[in-house]
Formats: structure tokens, C-alpha cells, sequence
């Protein structure tokens, strides 16, 4: 299980602990679409890319090298696709519980990310590669950042 916890009175800078140890920081740019993350002293790039209106792609990139690739059917949408090897995911909310998302392989919830007491909780199957787990907690939580700063421009 991973756990976000932020660090300070912001909503940009968070520790991802995994078992109670820190495995990676997050510190969330206003408006940027790309994050560096040192992953058990690798360096990843988190980066949205070709984002418009009618979808887009996210990548977790290391050393010239993509590892994956999450599909966003439209800028509005809340659903990602992944295809790891030969397994297919979608990344999802969870029907009636926002702000819950849910992992399918399939039909079959094999996990989930939701926020609790202050922690943002990712409950994702441990045959996921940690880069590949932080990347899709990344991925929820930048969607929700998004909708943040959308309310604070909103309310100016």
C-alpha cells in the first residue's frame, strides 16, 4: 500500500511512503504537465502529453525509455487505460463514491486510490512494479490538483 502525505500547508508537496518507508516526493507546479520523482534512486519522468480536448496520454518515462503509457479519453473524462505487457487496465472512479477511484483488470477491481484522514491511500496489486504504482497515484492525484487550482482561478 502506498500513502501520500503532504508535507506542508500546500496542496503541491507530498511524501509517497510505502510500508512506512519514503519512497518518492511529489511537488506539484502550478499548470505543469511533467513532475521528475526519484524512485529508489532512479530518476523518472511523469509527464502528460498531446492533452487537448479530446484526450490525451500520460507517461512514465526513465532513461530515454517509456514504461508506460496511461490513455485519457477526453480532458473531461476521469478514466485512464493502461496496457502493461498483455494486461490491460482502466483506472477509474468509482461509481457513487467520489472521490475513490478504482483499478480493473477486466471486470475484476484488483485495487483502488481514495483519500482518508488526510492521506491520499493507493491500494494497488504489488506485481505492479513500485514506478508503475507511483506513477498511477501521480496520475489521481494530478487530476485532482488540476480540479484544485481550476477552483481557486475559478473563484479569482
Amino acid at each position: 500500500m502506498l500513502r501520500a502525505i503532504r508535507e506542508d500547508r500546500s496542496f503541491s508537496n507530498f511524501k509517497v511512503l510505502e510500508n512506512d518507508v519514503e519512497v518518492a516526493e511529489f511537488n506539484f507546479k502550478f499548470a505543469s504537465k511533467k513532475m521528475n520523482v526519484e524512485i529508489q534512486g532512479v530518476a523518472y519522468e511523469f509527464e502528460a502529453r498531446e492533452t487537448n480536448f479530446s484526450g490525451g496520454n500520460y507517461v512514465i518515462e526513465s532513461n530515454n525509455s517509456i514504461l508506460a503509457v496511461a490513455e485519457r479519453p477526453g480532458i473531461f473524462g476521469k478514466t485512464f487505460s493502461f496496457v502493461l505487457g498483455e494486461r490491460q487496465y482502466q483506472l477509474g472512479p468509482e461509481p457513487g463514491w467520489m472521490p475513490r477511484f478504482i483499478l480493473l483488470e477486466g471486470e475484476q477491481q484488483v485495487g483502488r486510490i481514495y483519500s482518508e484522514k488526510g492521506q491520499i491511500i493507493a491500494e494497488l496489486p504489488t506485481d505492479l512494479s513500485l514506478p508503475v504504482r507511483v506513477f498511477m497515484l501521480w496520475l489521481i492525484m494530478s487530476l485532482w490538483n488540476q480540479g484544485f487550482t481550476a477552483s481557486i482561478i475559478a473563484s479569482i
